[in-house]
């Protein structure tokens, strides 16, 4: 019986689910199963399976659509490793990943891990500057990596996660299935008293977006979810949740303000310059290419934007969680 059960839902993405199979073949550690759960797609994935049937051992589930939550919920049902494992569908998974993670099982007494995201060399321009902007320190605090046990900085996040099997159970698994699940199971996790560690040694490569507009508008979602959790979760909103909406309303504040108090409204324009070359220099020389900084700039704008417009309109006008 398999130590570890890899979970994965999937929506329409067939050629995500090739690319993660293929980099979970090549694992170092084979103690696992796969179990991909199709959440109702219209583009089945069921022929990419069959190409990995007899690579290692693999489940497929077809369900009714109920979101990415629900379908991880309905996966654990189906799975036998006293460990499961947690991957987005447009992750790709290092060699290494289950070697070190078996480090960690045995080495921490934790009932949860958890990993940061990163791009990979050969993932396009776009998604390098995208993944900066969601990763660095300048961006969002640098709060998805490290080393350490979860407190109220940081949360398990549930495109790379990994969790007891019983502890899963015992939490009910996902309440909420579709964006920021991730922190309402976070939140119930921590407060039962359990331990997580986030370890830079679990990290994968995540493909996130391909356009700048599905960008925005997963970011514009983050912004009215942080909202909604406040509301029907009682999870506290922070100041760093703050900053992108106090990042929106100064930019186009300083922007209407050129008309009427223009020597003022330049000096605030001349911080958000400032703060664009920082993002460029960094993103530049971490990615070693200028046009990732370039577009990292524009996705880094388009974070705070997005989420920070979504954030308010949540605020005026409820959506519901």
């Amino acid at each position: 019986m398999p130590k570890y059960s890899i979970i994965v839902p999937v929506f329409n993405r067939p050629d995500e689910v090739d690319e993660l199979l293929n980099s979970l073949s090549l694992q170092s550690n084979k103690d696992f199963e796969v179990i991909i759960v199709e959440d109702g797609s219209n583009i089945s994935s069921e022929s990419i399976i069959s190409k990995f049937k007899s690579t290692f051992n693999l489940k497929y589930f077809f369900k009714e659509n109920t979101g990415q939550g629900f379908s991880r919920n309905f996966g654990s049902k189906h799975a036998v490793g006293d460990w499961l494992i947690f991957f987005d569908s447009d992750c790709v998974v290092p060699p290494n990943y289950l070697e070190n993670l078996e480090i960690l099982v045995m080495k921490e007494q934790a009932d949860a891990f958890c990993g940061p995201d990163s791009a990979r060399e050969d993932f396009s321009d776009l998604q390098k500057a995208i993944s900066y902007s969601m990763t660095s320190f300048l961006t969002t605090g640098g709060i998805r990596g490290g080393n350490k046990k979860v407190d109220n900085e940081a949360h398990l996040r549930s495109y790379n996660l990994v969790m007891k099997s019983n502890v899963f159970d015992s939490l009910g698994g996902f309440a909420k299935t579709n964006m920021g699940e991730d922190m309402e199971l976070s939140n119930r996790f921590k407060l039962s008293g359990h331990i997580a560690l986030i370890s830079q040694k679990l990290e994968v490569h995540h493909k996130r977006r391909n356009s700048i507009k599905s960008f925005f508008k997963q970011v514009s979602s983050f912004g009215r979810t942080r909202i909604q959790l406040k509301r029907s979760y009682q999870i506290p909103i922070k100041v760093v949740h703050l900053f992108p909406t106090f990042f929106t309303i100064g930019f186009f504040g300083a922007v209407a303000g050129l008309l009427i108090l223009p020597q003022y409204a330049s000096l605030i324009l001349g911080m958000y310059a400032v703060y664009s070359f920082m993002i460029f220099s960094h993103a530049t020389s971490t990615n070693k290419s200028i046009k990732v900084g370039m577009l990292a700039v524009v996705t880094s704008f388009v974070q705070h934007f997005g989420y920070g417009l979504g954030f308010m309109q949540e605020l005026v006008f409820p959506k519901g969680s």
